[in-house]
């Protein structure tokens, strides 16, 4: 293999590696197929990137992002990825659940999928 072979590939390998590094420091994983939803709030007291996402008591995802609707500065989108693995049904509702952590220490919150039906 020439040199200029052996450098271009270990650009691409770098590069490669940045991104993926990128993206793993966001809380995405390129090697996980997940689902996207929006949740509409009008209060998220605590709320935070990377909170995770519950079903049942078991992790399924983590809030990705939050920020205000652009046509509605009175409702917050919350953006949750949740995991390809597991099916959401479509009567599915999000809500929030906080709770203390040891008292005076902090606040811990959750998103919290609740199936009906």
């Amino acid at each position: 293999m020439s040199r200029e072979a052996r450098i271009g590939l270990l650009a691409l390998i770098s590069i490669l590696s940045l991104v993926w590094g990128y993206k793993f420091l966001k809380g995405k994983n390129l090697f996980k197929s997940s689902y996207t939803f929006y949740v509409e709030y009008k209060q998220i007291d605590g709320l935070n990137v990377s909170t995770p996402v519950f079903i049942n008591g078991m992790e399924v995802g983590t809030v990705q992002d939050i920020y205000l609707k652009p046509d509605n500065q009175q409702i917050i989108i919350v953006v949750l990825d949740v995991t390809s693995k597991v099916k959401i049904p479509k009567n599915t509702i999000a809500g929030d659940h906080f709770h203390g952590i040891h008292g005076w220490q902090g606040v811990e919150s959750v998103i919290w999928l609740y199936v009906y039906g």
